[in-house]
């Protein structure tokens, strides 16, 4: 696996442990070129990390920032390593933890992101709490960006205050590109 693009191009990432499903290459490499406008300066929150690759090339191209959540010691290791090899440790905060619980907790995050990245499990249909808990925790700037990246079966689900406005469909990969579209009253 390497960085497909920006600072360090072409630089080898080490491999995900053999629990843990990467995002490709090629569909990094696409989900990147569309989401350049949003990198500059952005502070970027990757769940799921795995092995690190999304946030890592969100800082490959211009983020400011980014926050790597993932509750496998060795998901952890494997992007903490990948950080070093980039010589992004000074840019990068990475919590060991579940996802769901950090989100409950805003402040252990570091946010409001400007950017947020998911690749959870497969196995797993957690579009719809992600959307909950990212709205509910305002843990999004205005006009912010979240993808959500799924196999094919796992359809769009609608959650107040969210828009879809774009998707793509990779192979069997489907990126949901969504912005919160009204900030929730408190």
């Amino acid at each position: 696996m390497r960085l497909t693009g920006g600072e360090g191009k072409g630089r080898r990432l080490l491999d995900a442990p053999d629990h843990v499903r990467p995002t490709s290459g090629r569909i990094r490499e696409q989900l990147f070129f569309m989401l350049l406008e949003y990198l500059e300066d952005a502070n970027v929150l990757d769940l799921f990390a795995g092995t690190g690759s999304l946030g890592i090339e969100a800082l490959a191209r211009g983020a400011r920032q980014a926050t790597f959540v993932d509750k496998d010691r060795e998901s952890i290791r494997v992007t903490k390593s990948n950080l070093d090899r980039c010589k992004f440790t000074d840019r990068a905060n990475v919590i060991q933890g579940d996802v769901f619980r950090l989100l409950r907790r805003p402040f252990h995050l570091g946010g409001p992101f400007d950017l947020v990245l998911a690749d959870p499990p497969y196995r797993e249909d957690t579009l719809a709490a992600l959307l909950e808990s990212l709205r509910d925790n305002q843990l999004m700037v205005p006009d912010g960006v979240f993808i959500y990246e799924t196999q094919l079966k796992e359809k769009w689900v609608d959650v107040e205050g969210w828009t879809m406005f774009d998707k793509r469909t990779i192979g069997g990969t489907v990126l949901y590109f969504v912005r919160l579209s009204e900030t929730p009253t408190q």
